[in-house]
């Protein structure tokens, strides 16, 4: 059969481009890359190690037969690649967690023929830009392994999910239906970590490598009494006892009624940060200079680094240590170079704060919880009108406890 070279460049990759068409029309032309063909002096190379043509000018035709047309496909033992790019993707699991993720990128092996090779899991993931919790703790995404220092393109496991038929039937077969299927499914798969299929990274656990430990959720140690918490001197203690009645006339502490009791009702991050603030504004209000260094020795207020309503240890996440990868070209898509990027100012930038010591915040939550449970099902019981001798205390008598 009579060939022009650009003609029979499109017969040997037909195939290769048709699966190209097919994902470039689902994502979108800008979001798509054909990597990986070999170049024109590539296959002219080919042509004549495997044909006695000889040297062929692209301008004319040339005879090559079927035996010939499969000895030079044979030969072209490199399998071309799509690249996928999404620019954000948010990953959701079963608990209605989420996290944001950048820069994602699928790379999606086929061969001569328009299948997934045997010997390839059927994708690869890599990411070219994080925020600095995500970089630190090596989360690229829910479905692939941790990294350290430079990301690579990694096998994403696939667990039970309908992607693996997928996959499988195209590695035996080549059709249209199921590579559009195969798109579909892989557009949802990047959205969702799956608990149950067991992720290797759940995306809760991000960061929890450098967490501020103790400093999660409402944790309360009944155990601890206040001098056991605070205790530094008598005045000193003072001080800190008065500050409870400060913070309900001057903080934003809110309560939900369920069950028959009072009980918090913001989140714990929240709880934190307005009682935290409001302890720092009553200090500087009451409190005394030379005890300065006492608090911070105590850990009565402990350094932290704040993000996405999370606390994580100060001087954890290091500028100077990302550096040394920043702008480390990864891969290249449509002819351009990407880098690795950390983001310094994202949506997940890092704010310093000062926390009050977790033990004392909590065991200020009790006390007042306990206050106003106690007050509340004392006066409903006056309300009952009970006829007993042995009335609780009323409610405007000063209650004591232990």
């Amino acid at each position: 059969m009579q060939y022009i070279f650009e003609d029979f460049y499109q017969t040997v990759f037909e195939q290769v481009f048709n699966v190209h068409e097919i994902i470039k029309n689902f994502f979108g032309e800008q979001f798509v890359d054909l990597q990986g063909l070999p170049s024109q002096s590539d296959l002219e190379q080919t042509i004549y190690d495997c044909t006695d043509i000889g040297n062929i000018n692209i301008d004319e035709p040339f005879e090559i037969s079927e035996e010939q047309l499969l000895a030079v496909r044979t030969r072209l033992y490199r399998t071309p690649f799509i690249l996928v790019w999404w620019p954000r993707v948010t990953v959701t699991n079963e608990h209605d967690k989420s996290i944001n993720i950048q820069d994602l990128y699928a790379k999606i092996g086929v061969t001569l023929d328009g299948r997934i090779p045997y010997e390839n899991r059927g994708f690869q993931l890599i990411r070219t830009t994080y925020s600095q919790i995500q970089y630190a703790s090596g989360y690229s995404h829910s479905h692939i392994p941790p990294f350290s220092g430079i990301p690579t393109f990694q096998n994403p496991c696939l667990g039970s999910g309908p992607i693996n038929n997928t996959i499988m039937n195209l590695k035996n077969n080549y059709e249209e239906a199921l590579w559009m299927l195969f798109c579909q499914e892989l557009a949802l798969y990047v959205t969702v970590e799956s608990l149950t299929g067991g992720p290797y990274f759940r995306l809760e656990t991000v960061g929890s490598n450098i967490a501020l430990t103790g400093y999660n959720d409402f944790t309360i140690d009944t155990s601890q009494s206040i001098e056991e918490i605070i205790h530094v001197n008598n005045e000193f203690d003072t001080l800190l006892k008065q500050f409870i009645p400060y913070y309900l006339q001057r903080g934003h502490l809110s309560f939900n009624y369920k069950n028959g009791i009072f009980e918090v009702g913001m989140s714990y991050y929240d709880y934190m940060i307005d009682i935290s603030n409001t302890f720092i504004t009553y200090y500087n209000e009451h409190g005394r200079r030379e005890w300065i260094s006492t608090v911070y020795s105590s850990k009565l207020l402990v350094n932290a680094l704040v993000s996405n309503g999370k606390f994580y240890r100060n001087g954890e996440i290091n500028n100077n240590r990302h550096d040394n990868y920043e702008g480390y070209n990864l891969l290249i898509f449509k002819n351009e170079w990407k880098s690795l990027h950390i983001e310094r100012d994202g949506q997940e930038h890092m704010e310093n704060t000062l926390l009050l010591k977790q033990s004392l915040a909590m065991y200020i939550l009790q006390a007042i919880l306990k206050t106003i449970n106690y007050r509340y099902e004392n006066k409903h019981n006056n309300q009952l009108g009970s006829d007993s001798s042995e009335t609780p205390a009323p409610t405007y008598q000063t209650v004591c406890y232990l």
